[in-house]
């Protein structure tokens, strides 16, 4: 008979040691564990045959107690319970070290404190909430963070540390890059600008900031759009050559794309309903989740939702494309929720016409309207600022021109 025995490693990895440790010092976990069968008659000795696979996520034990006319006897004989307990996690142990996969966000790099850039030291103890780390200096700071690790006293950084701390990154990591473009259509076709963001997350969150609000020409809850771009930064996959997170704007939504999976494949609709709290580079979150850009609650998109529903936007979409995660944000669309009244809206009927047919456009600019409506342009520029005032309309300016787009 064989029998499978399964450890699932625990979320950290670090902690499987002391995690086995701790459950194979209990005489119980032989047998409610691994159910091993034991005779309790004097003298009897405790045997059991061991094979130690590792794949990727647990470890597995493979208990022979019947020998085949084949089979050759590898039994190792203990004569205390104990002695057995201690053999079995001394194996698990050995064979974890060997087989241990360190995280990309934890490998260990050439680069030192020669490469810190001083700014993003200073920048990140006026952002972070936790006062010790302000009162700290360089090293201790990176120590704090998981950044890098001593060794032979001098401190190297690992890529955690390369991608908040120091200058000229790409030499380092190439692929650590957000790409913004803007369309001034739906599909993608009329492009009108873009910018590439490369510099140390802390200053790359802030940039894409500046420049999504510079692009945008439609009215969006900048939070949730923070909140996609940093889950994106902290879940991408780095290992995925010539890969990086891009931004698209539309005219009618802005695309927000991570190279990678979900994490442990879970289901893209569970995201809808459920938090998740599994991170790709979880080193990346940690620091993140030390200053006041993610939600206090940790709460992720399921806040967003929250956002989105309480400001009458539409929910955003969640979807696998190929090897990548991409969220969707769209715009809001004016819906008139009663019927409108000439005394108490104060509008007129060309106004109450634009109204009803507001889905039609994406922009409008002062000829449209007057052509639609057979008005002068002074009647046009009326009318159409009167719908800014009323939170409708938008007035955007682009390389000197000048139109409404709605919001």
């Amino acid at each position: 008979m064989t029998e499978k025995i399964l450890i699932i490693k625990n979320e950290n990895n670090d902690k499987i040691i002391e995690y086995i440790t701790t459950k194979l010092e209990r005489n119980y976990f032989i047998q409610n564990i691994y159910n091993i069968e034991t005779q309790e008659e004097e003298n009897t000795h405790y045997q059991l045959y061991i094979e130690i696979n590792n794949d990727k996520d647990k470890i597995l034990l493979n208990t022979n107690t019947h020998k085949t006319k084949t089979q050759k006897d590898e039994y190792k004989t203990f004569n205390k319970k104990e002695d057995l307990l201690i053999h079995i996690k001394s194996i698990i142990i050995k064979k974890y070290r060997e087989n241990i996969v360190v995280p990309f966000c934890e490998e260990i790099q050439k680069s030192t404190l020669e490469d810190i850039d001083k700014k993003c030291i200073d920048n990140f103890k006026k952002i972070t909430t936790k006062d010790k780390l302000t009162t700290m200096n360089t090293t201790q700071i990176l120590q704090q963070l998981n950044a890098g690790k001593l060794i032979d006293n001098k401190f190297y950084l690992n890529n955690t540390g390369i991608l908040f701390f120091t200058k000229k990154i790409n030499k380092k990591i190439a692929c650590h890059k957000i790409r913004i473009r803007k369309y001034d259509d739906k599909e993608g076709k009329e492009f009108i600008k873009e910018k590439t963001i490369n510099t140390p997350i802390f200053e790359m969150i802030e940039e894409c900031e500046k420049t999504i609000k510079d692009l945008l020409d439609f009215n969006y809850p900048y939070k949730i759009i923070q909140e996609v771009i940093i889950n994106a930064i902290v879940h991408r996959n780095y290992e995925i050559e010539n890969s990086i997170i891009t931004v698209n704007i539309y005219t009618d939504r802005l695309e927000i794309t991570s190279p990678g999976q979900t994490i442990r494949n879970i289901d893209v609709n569970e995201l809808y309903t459920k938090e998740t709290h599994y991170y790709r580079n979880k080193n990346i979150q940690n620091i993140i989740n030390t200053t006041n850009y993610i939600n206090p609650d940790n709460s992720g998109l399921l806040k967003l939702f929250s956002i989105a529903r309480n400001e009458s936007y539409k929910k955003p979409k969640l979807e696998l494309t190929e090897n990548n995660f991409k969220v969707t944000l769209y715009k809001k669309r004016y819906k008139s929720t009663h019927k409108l009244d000439l005394e108490t809206d104060n509008l007129n009927i060309r106004q109450i016409n634009f109204i009803q047919e507001i889905k039609k456009f994406d922009k409008i600019n002062y000829q449209i309207y007057m052509k639609k409506y057979n008005v002068s342009m002074k009647t046009a520029g009326l009318d159409l600022n009167q719908l800014v005032e009323m939170n409708i309309l938008k007035k955007v300016r682009r390389r000197k021109i000048e139109f409404y787009s709605i919001i």
